[in-house]
């Protein structure tokens, strides 16, 4: 791919993948054809306000697990959250969205 495109990607994709794979998108983005560029950017991604909006006001009843259609660990939430007077709930607000963040990664690379 040519490098402005690429770098207009990882422009847009900056705060909706972890950190960590940044680097790895980078390089797997300047080997991929030019064709891939218009279906990265009408990918669907997961927004990571409307995620962290979700995961404050609704990750006590487990609703941001159940947006990342994670229903196991939504249920194992709820029931955390109850029986440890809501300490899971403080605990997941950061894995949550580290989740999400894996997730929007993942299906970049689905096109790659």
């Amino acid at each position: 791919m040519q490098a402005d495109k690429a770098q207009t990607i990882l422009m847009l994709m900056k705060n909706k993948i972890p950190k960590k794979d940044y680097y790895r998108l980078e390089d797997a983005l300047f080997d991929a054809p030019d064709k891939v560029f218009d279906e990265i950017l009408s990918c669907q991604l997961i927004s990571i306000k409307k995620f962290t909006l979700i995961s404050i006001f609704g990750g006590f009843f487990g609703l941001d697990r159940f947006y990342l259609k994670d229903t196991a660990f939504g249920i194992l939430k709820i029931l955390g959250n109850i029986f440890f007077l809501g300490t899971v709930y403080f605990a997941d607000l950061y894995y949550a969205r580290e989740k999400a963040k894996e997730i929007n990664l993942s299906r970049l690379f689905d096109y790659l």
